[in-house]
C-alpha cells in the first residue's frame, strides 16, 4: 500500500500528477486505485511488470518504486515479529525474493518439488508454476508449516488429504459447510489447504488455526495468485507481523456460502471474492464448481 499512501499524502501535489498522468501514464494509475478500491492486490503485478524508464517523471517513479517493493520493505521494518511468530517465519521463507522485486521474476525452486510432493499425496494432477501461483505457493506453505513443526506426514494423515481433496467428492456447498463444520469442532493448532474453482479458474489458499493459553482461537490466511502478488504482498496487506487478530471464521463462511448459491455473478460478487483473496475474478463466474480442503494438525501426528 505504500503507493497509495504516498498518493494520499500530497493531496496539493496529486492535482499536478493527475494532469502529467492524463498525458503519460493515466491507465496505470487508475488501475492502482481501482485495484485498491476493491480490495485487490493486482496492481502489484501491473506495477513490478512495468518499464519504470518509460516513467518520466521523477516523483512518479518514486511512487512505483515504492509499490514494487514495499513488502519486502514492510519483511525487514518488522523481522524481530516475524521471526517470533514461529508461522509466519516459516511462510516467510517461501518466496522471499526482494532481490527481484522490481520486477515479475520470483524463483523458489523448492516449491516445484514441494508442489509435486503434495499433488502426489492428493492425487492431483494440477501443473506446478512458481511464486505468483497461488496453487504452487499454497502447497508449498501447507507442507513446510507441517515438516518444520512436527515433520513427516503420516500413512492416516496422506489418506485422508487424497480422500478430502478430491473434486468428485461433495458439492461445493457440502464441501463448505464440512470444512466449517470441521474447522470449527478442531481444539488444536492445525493447518487446512483449500481451493474454490469457478468456470475458467480457480484461487488455493492455506488456512492456519491457533489456539493460545487462554483458548482464544485465532484463524490466519497464507496466499498469492497468479500474475497478481506475492505472498509477501499479502503478508503486508494484512499486516500479519503485528495484527493478531485474525480473520473472522464466520464471516468467511458466510461469503463463501453466498457466493457458492449465486450464478451469474455481476460486479457485486466479484469485489466480495476479491475482499477475501485480493485479486478480481479473471473470467465471467456462471457458478462455483468446487470447493476442497484438507487439513492436517501441527501438534501431533494421527
Amino acid at each position: 500500500m505504500y503507493g497509495i499512501i504516498l498518493l494520499n499524502c500530497y493531496p496539493v501535489y496529486l492535482i499536478f500528477l493527475f494532469c502529467f498522468i492524463y498525458i503519460m501514464d493515466k491507465e496505470i494509475v487508475e488501475k492502482i486505485l481501482d485495484c485498491d478500491k476493491k480490495h485487490s492486490l493486482e496492481y502489484k503485478w501491473y506495477c513490478r511488470k512495468l518499464d519504470i524508464s518509460s516513467v518520466n517523471d521523477s516523483r512518479l517513479r518514486e511512487i512505483f518504486n515504492g509499490i514494487k517493493i514495499s513488502s519486502f520493505n514492510y519483511y525487514n521494518d518488522n523481522i524481530n515479529a516475524i521471526i517470533n511468530n514461529k508461522s509466519l517465519s516459516i511462510v516467510c521463507k517461501i518466496c522471499n525474493c526482494g532481490d527481484t522485486a522490481l520486477t515479475t521474476k520470483c524463483t523458489d525452486y523448492s516449491i516445484k518439488d514441494l508442489g509435486k510432493h503434495f499433488n502426489k499425496i492428493a492425487n492431483s494432477g494440477r501443473g506446478v508454476l512458481m511464486c505468483y501461483d497461488c496453487g504452487s505457493t499454497a502447497r508449498a506453505i501447507f507442507l513446510n508449516l507441517i515438516y518444520e513443526y512436527r515433520g513427516v506426514l503420516t500413512e492416516i494423515e496422506k489418506k485422508r488429504i487424497r480422500t478430502l481433496y478430491n473434486p468428485e467428492r461433495l458439492l461445493p456447498i457440502d464441501a463448505l459447510n464440512e470444512f466449517y463444520s470441521v474447522i470449527k469442532v478442531i481444539k488444536e493448532h492445525c493447518v487446512f489447504i483449500l481451493s474454490i474453482g469457478m468456470d475458467d479458474f480457480g484461487h488455493v489458499l492455506v488456512m492456519e488455526k491457533t489456539i493460545d493459553d487462554a483458548g482464544k482461537e485465532r484463524y490466519i490466511i497464507y496466499q498469492s495468485a497468479l500474475n497478481s502478488y506475492l505472498t509477501m504482498d499479502y503478508i503486508e496487506y494484512k499486516n500479519l507481523a503485528l495484527e493478531k487478530s485474525g480473520i473472522k471464521i464466520e464471516e468467511f463462511y458466510r461469503d463463501m456460502n453466498y457466493l457458492i448459491k449465486t450464478f451469474n455473478w455481476t460486479e457485486k460478487e466479484n469485489v466480495l471474492f476479491s475482499k477475501w483473496f485480493q485479486f478480481l475474478p479473471t473470467s465471467n463466474v456462471t457458478n462455483v464448481k468446487s470447493f476442497l480442503y484438507a487439513w492436517v494438525s501441527l501438534d501431533k501426528r494421527d
